[in-house]
């Protein structure tokens, strides 16, 4: 079985305009196995199953009706590094991103399946 490649990809920052990377710009980390997925919208579904009262299974417009929120987050990878072999600004700085998500928060998938953990520490 293959393992994968490991490789990054990191922001350019000298295209960087504001505090929020644009996701064409973010930085790419994977290690070996990693892959990304190719996720066709209509089909994907988010189960929660395991320590709950009731299993759940979403698909993207079950997401879409409840309520979510944005936020903005800085993230930086554990692979910036200033060493030997970092050079420049874009060696030691360029895994870094400034995202604004935006989505579900999971306390509120999680209590529509009730967790069941919970309620065995009651």
């Amino acid at each position: 079985m293959p393992l994968g490649l490991v490789f990054h990809v990191t922001t350019p920052l000298q295209d960087s305009v504001g505090i929020i990377t644009p996701s064409s710009l973010h930085y790419v980390a994977t290690h070996r196995g990693s892959f990304v997925p190719d996720i066709d919208p209509k089909q994907h579904r988010f189960m929660i199953h395991g320590m709950v009262d009731r299993p759940l299974v979403f698909t993207m417009d079950d997401l879409k009706r409840l309520p979510y929120v944005t936020r903005v987050h800085f993230l930086e990878c554990l692979g910036n590094r200033s060493g030997a072999k970092a050079k420049t600004v874009q060696d030691t700085h360029g895994l870094t991103s400034c995202s604004e998500w935006t989505g579900v928060l999971l306390s509120v998938l999680l209590k529509e399946a009730r967790r069941a953990s919970r309620r065995v520490l009651e």
